[in-house]
């Protein structure tokens, strides 16, 4: 997929306020449940080199969540992959044949000769054995604007929406737990050239967290698709696990265990003042074997006394005594 790309957690406050209830709901009705243990789940430090001489608390303002169970599920390998492929692929009028690549761990079709190192090629559709994952590119027209250089038509925002909508109805992408992200614009100068529709996913009303659970449809002059990114992994429950506190979660972000965090450079201390439940689904091309809850911790840092803006931390959520090292678990807790 090319353009730029900007991130938005717009809705997401409503679809915690939902889900929230929904799983907690049925986790307390099972109690602690002892399943078997979970794999560490595999949420990466991106700003670790940033967060070494930071001290991280919980601000008195901080309101514990419900200590209960959250579901978990496993990550199961579609056996419809190919067809998948073949039929996204009839959708956008590409008949070449299905082709094996990468060693097997990808599927391809694709119309006209590989890709050029100037970026030329074909449009294809490509689909990756690791996550399921499914990619298109439309070389020719993603991101060009008109040849011409005369304006390009883009469809108005709910015309988008639709748009994106039936394609990825038509090519059996849809599923229930999508949620409108945004659109946001490839511009070339003061003009628009195309537009990436955005879609992210939930899972019992729980927004999706990390690079994964996406659905992004690019469009072009006229309302043409030109573009797909879909991060969307097949999934079955697994289980109820118990969950760790919120103090436990900040306590690892102190002994530098992975985490996701948000700082402003220069902070020496931050203080949460808020926890949200979420999922985590990890970026394309990688292989994940559940898909876990995450606590999302907001708040400010503070260089001194001095507020300096905001911080978000993205930690673990199964209590550590469920977690280990070792392979993934094959069914539910016993």
């Amino acid at each position: 997929m090319g353009g730029t790309r900007m991130t938005t957690r717009t809705g997401q406050t409503v679809w915690l306020a939902a889900g929230l209830s929904v799983v907690l709901a049925a986790a307390s009705a099972v109690g602690d449940v002892a399943g078997q243990p979970l794999p560490k789940l595999p949420i990466v430090a991106f700003h670790r080199q940033r967060a070494r001489a930071i001290t991280y608390a919980r601000s008195s303002a901080l309101k514990a969540l419900p200590q209960a169970g959250c579901s978990v599920f496993k990550v199961v390998a579609r056996t419809d992959l190919d067809d998948q492929v073949r039929r996204t692929a009839e959708i956008l009028g590409i008949h070449g044949p299905l082709e094996s690549r990468w060693g097997g761990l990808g599927l391809m079709v694709r119309e006209g000769p590989p890709v050029t190192s100037k970026g030329a090629g074909p449009r294809a559709v490509g689909a990756s054995r690791l996550d399921d994952s499914i990619e298109f590119s439309d070389h020719a027209r993603q991101w060009q604007g008109r040849a011409d250089g005369s304006p390009t038509v883009l469809p108005q925002q709910e015309q988008a929406w639709a748009i994106a909508e039936q394609f990825l109805a038509d090519s059996g992408l849809d599923t229930a737990d999508k949620r409108r992200e945004c659109i946001m614009y490839m511009m070339e100068g003061d003009h628009k050239i195309g537009m990436t529709v955005r879609f992210r996913r939930a899972i019992n009303g729980l927004p999706i967290r990390g690079p994964g659970g996406k659905a992004f449809v690019d469009l072009g002059d006229g309302g043409q698709v030109t573009g797909l990114l879909y991060v969307w992994r097949a999934i079955q429950p697994l289980g109820v696990y118990p969950l760790r506190t919120v103090d436990e979660a900040i306590a690892d972000l102190n002994v530098r265990k992975p985490a996701v965090t948000a700082i402003p450079p220069g902070a020496d201390r931050a203080e949460f003042n808020q926890a949200e439940l979420a999922y985590w689904e990890d970026i394309i091309g990688v292989a994940q074997d559940t898909v876990q809850p995450v606590y999302v911790l907001k708040g400010r840092a503070f260089k001194g006394s001095v507020d300096i803006g905001e911080v978000e931390a993205i930690v673990a959520a199964v209590a550590s005594t469920h977690v280990t090292e070792g392979a993934p678990p094959s069914g539910p807790p016993s």
